[in-house]
């Protein structure tokens, strides 16, 4: 089996050429690398892990928010709000909503951080101990206002909005990013990995590679009910796709990996709602823990489509146990990555989810050694799907 091989700086080139890199102010980018792939498998546009990457990088992030924030037009002392979701209780949460603030602090800006559902100031501990106030939202007239009277020139949000757009933060006149549009009550995974495979056809044919190479096929099954298996024969269809298209790449690369499909919730993250299946017959005759898992996502949203894609075994490892990098971008750029591991799950299933843990990854200069640095920049191209998806919404 070959390792999937790119000329970093070539491929750098031609993303920084693209129009539209800088729509995007913050996302994570889950990777995946193994039999011969490198593929994006998830793209969140309200990160919350800023408080896993590499502590040495912290000047350089700093500065990459001072820039993004200046590109759109947020002078030096000017007050960010940062919208929260309302996790008052999670204190790796909390870890990362205060690593969020200190960075804006420390890029010369007065910030606060505020959650819609907050009804008076919480103080919240993370597992480190620090504490962070979260202020109440309220409105005076257009303006949206933190506690008693903190007022954002500028509204970074990092609520997902995956129950909808509360009230306080509907038309605002102060800008906010990502747009309200962008949020799991409208957004659909599917739209992204469309964006992305037209990107990655495009950039495959330029860097002379396979695009499957960088490309999970994707299908979208929609009018699906999991609690009346309403829908699952369409389901095990797209499985059945997924898996064959999986033996082919491996009969092709010479990949000895039995083939895995993943069956997600087309809206959402924290890792819900997702599964993986080896056969048709884990759909037909899914057990009832699967089926409750796989009904209800983040904010118990019922799930009425998913997405079926190709699994790509990770070959990373932390610590003997299944890893995968996950890439912090900035404006089309990556500020930093960690990896997310699990040592009771196996290299074909879904890390995100309780147990995992997080290594920072630490390098000289930001520069990454391969195959890290190939990684990257798969990372950044994804990066820039989803710049064009949050323009669409705009």
């Amino acid at each position: 089996m070959r390792e999937l091989k790119l000329d970093v700086d070539k491929a750098r080139a031609w993303i920084r050429e693209r129009d539209g890199r800088r729509e995007l102010f913050y996302a994570s980018v889950d990777m995946r690398r193994g039999g011969g792939r490198i593929c994006p498998v998830d793209v969140n546009l309200f990160p919350a892990g800023f408080n896993n990457l590499c502590p040495a990088d912290a000047s350089r992030v700093t500065e990459a928010f001072r820039a993004a924030l200046e590109q759109r037009g947020v002078k030096a002392g000017a007050a960010v709000g940062v919208v929260a979701e309302s996790h008052t209780r999670n204190p790796y949460y909390a870890e990362h909503l205060h690593a969020l603030v200190s960075l804006i602090r420390r890029a010369g800006y007065r910030a606060e951080a505020g959650c819609p559902e907050c009804l008076d100031d919480t103080r919240v501990r993370s597992v480190s101990g620090e504490i962070l106030n979260l202020l109440p939202l309220r409105r005076e007239s257009d303006r949206v206002v933190f506690g008693v009277d903190f007022v954002p020139d500028f509204l970074l949000n990092n609520n997902d909005l995956s129950t909808g757009v509360p009230e306080v933060l509907q038309h605002p006149t102060q800008a906010i990013t990502p747009p309200l549009g962008c949020g799991w009550h409208v957004r659909r995974k599917h739209r992204f990995f469309e964006i992305y495979a037209n990107l990655a056809q495009e950039f495959s044919e330029f860097m002379g590679i396979d695009p499957r190479a960088i490309m999970p096929m994707s299908l979208r099954i929609q009018d699906v009910d999991f609690k009346t298996r309403h829908g699952l024969d369409h389901v095990s269809v797209a499985v059945e796709t997924a898996l064959a298209e999986i033996r082919r790449w491996n009969d092709e690369y010479g990949v000895v990996e039995p083939p895995t499909a993943i069956v997600k919730s087309n809206y959402g993250t924290y890792g819900m709602a997702v599964t993986s299946v080896s056969d048709v017959r884990e759909i037909l005759e899914m057990n009832r823990k699967t089926v409750n898992k796989m009904h209800v996502g983040k904010g118990k949203v019922t799930t009425s489509e998913v997405l079926v894609q190709e699994g790509i075994p990770t070959e990373d490892t932390v610590d003997q146990c299944p890893a995968e990098p996950v890439f912090y971008m900035m404006d089309g750029e990556s500020i930093g990555a960690f990896y997310r591991h699990h040592c009771e799950r196996g290299n074909k299933y879904n890390l995100n989810v309780s147990g995992m843990s997080f290594q920072p990854i630490c390098s000289d200069s930001g520069v990454l050694p391969p195959p890290l640095s190939a990684v990257s920049v798969v990372a950044q191209l994804a990066a820039l799907a989803a710049a064009h998806e949050v323009r669409s919404t705009a």
